[in-house]
């Protein structure tokens, strides 16, 4: 049912965020792999329209209970970073702010895990029936596929 949808058109809730959030990873390491993608995707997409995407899904006959649990996963992941960005968004934040924001979400970090893992957990099964085994095995994993856009209807990560 996901893969029908057309991308999502709005407005993003966090388009700075995430993609300071993945500006200031590749600035500080140049690390860009598929989870990075995935978050600066959410965060460019608006909570409304994945919370359309989970209404869609349980609408579904019989409801698509996999694209109800990984909506539902990408709005938590979205969530947690829109907390972080609404502490970070003050007058006085600066590069040690941004420096603060990507050790958040470097890789083997605790947040960066705990992001990966809701994801993974919540978008499996519905990777799997989107594109079946194989075709997961080949985007390189659950992750890879969300970030191909084959999976969510996500905007574009930022630049």
């Amino acid at each position: 049912m996901l893969k029908i949808l057309a991308p999502i058109a709005c407005a993003a809730l966090l388009y700075g965020c995430a993609g300071q959030i993945n500006q200031a990873q590749t600035q500080i390491n140049g690390v860009n792999d598929a989870l990075l993608t995935d978050l600066a995707k959410i965060g460019n997409t608006a909570v409304a329209d994945l919370q359309n995407v989970e209404n869609v899904a349980k609408a579904a006959t019989p409801p698509d209970v996999d694209g109800y649990n990984c909506a539902a996963a990408a709005i938590m992941v979205g969530g947690q970073i829109n907390a972080v960005m609404t502490a970070a968004n003050q007058p006085t934040a600066g590069v040690l702010t941004t420096a603060e924001i990507a050790s958040l979400f470097q890789p083997g970090s605790a947040q960066y895990n705990q992001a990966k893992q809701v994801l993974t957990s919540g978008c499996a099964a519905k990777a799997q029936d989107v594109l079946g085994a194989a075709g997961v095995l080949a985007a390189g994993g659950a992750l890879g596929a969300i970030a191909g856009g084959q999976v969510l209807p996500l905007l574009a990560a930022a630049p």
